[in-house]
C-alpha cells in the first residue's frame, strides 16, 4: 500500500496491478480518515455535545463500525471478488435515501407530538448526547447491514 508515493500508486493502477483487496484497503483508510477529519473539525469549533467525551465516544464507535462494516461487506462480496467499491457506493445511495426519508418522517411525527400534544418538552428530557451518539451508530450499522444483504443477493 502506497501512502506517500502517489506516482507509484498511479503506475500500479495504470498497469492494473492493484488487487481488489488493496482497493478495499484504500477505500477503508480513506473512509476512516474522512470520518476523523469531519469529526475533528466539529470538535475544533463549538462542540454540539454537552459532554465533549460523547463526541469522542461517537467517533470511536463510528470508526469501529466503518472498519467492521467494510471488512464484513468485503468478505461477502469476495464470492465474486469484483467491483466492491462500485457496488458498495451504488448500493449506499438508495439505502441512504430510504433511511433518511424514514428518519425524517419519524422525526416529524416526534417533533409534532412534542410540540402540540405533550405538555412538556421531551427533547429536554432526552439526554441530547446519548440521542446523538445512538443515532449515528444506528445509521452506520443500518447502512452496512442493508449493503451486506444486497451483496449476498448479488452473489447468490
Amino acid at each position: 500500500m502506497h501512502l506517500w508515493n502517489v506516482k507509484q500508486l498511479a503506475t500500479d493502477f495504470k498497469n492494473q496491478s492493484v488487487t481488489e483487496s488493496q482497493k478495499m484497503a484504500y477505500f477503508l483508510v480513506t473512509t476512516v480518515l474522512w470520518n476523523l477529519v469531519i469529526y475533528m473539525s466539529d470538535f475544533s469549533e463549538e462542540m454540539s455535545y454537552k459532554d465533549p467525551n460523547a463526541g469522542y465516544f461517537e467517533l470511536f464507535l463510528v470508526v469501529v463500525i466503518v472498519i467492521a462494516g467494510t471488512l464484513v461487506t468485503f468478505k461477502t462480496n469476495k464470492k465474486t471478488g469484483v467491483d466492491y467499491i462500485a457496488r458498495v457506493t451504488a448500493l449506499a445511495i438508495p439505502i441512504g435515501i430510504k433511511f433518511l426519508v424514514f428518519l425524517f418522517a419519524i422525526l416529524a411525527i416526534f417533533f409534532g407530538l412534542d410540540e402540540y400534544v405533550w405538555s412538556y418538552n421531551v427533547l429536554d428530557i432526552l439526554y441530547y448526547d446519548s440521542f446523538t451518539v445512538i443515532s449515528a451508530v444506528v445509521i452506520e450499522v443500518f447502512v452496512f447491514w442493508r449493503i451486506n444483504i444486497y451483496l449476498k443477493y448479488i452473489n447468490g
